[in-house]
């Protein structure tokens, strides 16, 4: 293996994990913004009053998005099997 066979499998594999990773960090990042600022907005300062939104919003996504998950994953299947 040459090193730029390396460095473009390793490329890769970073962008297949950044496609299979990004919708589930946006859920929880766009949940949290939202649990902020309804915290900031009625001073209510509980740091653990966003985890039981985040999970809620985990769980919905993974329950109602599977076909989007089967086509991402369809469409990554040739950069998975090499």
């Amino acid at each position: 293996m040459t090193p730029e066979s390396v460095m473009m499998m390793g490329t890769e594999a970073m962008k297949v994990a950044l496609a299979l990773a990004a919708p589930l960090l946006l859920v929880a990042l766009v949940t949290g913004l939202i649990i902020s600022i309804l915290q900031a907005a009625t001073q209510i300062n509980e740091m653990t009053l966003s985890f039981i939104p985040k999970i809620i919003a985990r769980i919905y996504r993974h329950y109602y998005c599977r076909t989007v998950d089967a086509q991402s994953v369809a469409g990554l299947r040739p950069h998975l099997v090499h």
